[in-house]
């Protein structure tokens, strides 16, 4: 799956940092339970995932609404306007 380059460098840094990367079937976005450094096993929920979202866009003083689809949408357009990806990837993705 192509992704920008910053953000497969840090999903990188965060596999090796987590001990993630050498589990072949880790959960990707685990959950964070309160204690810094402690990662539990079940993955995030959709309700979690997008109450985390809203919570950043609120601090980041966004009054419109966002969720997953808003940066998947992002990334896509953002991708196909700077000739990263061609229409037939972009359909792949959207898969």
């Amino acid at each position: 799956m192509p992704c920008h380059h910053n953000l497969e460098a840090s999903l990188e840094r965060d596999l090796e940092v987590t001990g993630l990367g050498s589990q072949p079937k880790a959960v990707l976005f685990p959950t964070a339970p309160g204690k810094p450094g402690e990662l539990t096993e079940p993955p995030l929920q959709q309700n979690e995932v997008y109450r985390m979202i809203r919570r950043r866009v609120l601090d980041a003083g966004i009054g419109t609404a966002a969720g997953c689809h808003t940066f998947r949408a992002t990334g896509i357009t953002e991708s196909l306007r700077n000739d990263q990806v061609n229409l037939d990837e972009v359909e792949r993705i959207m898969i």
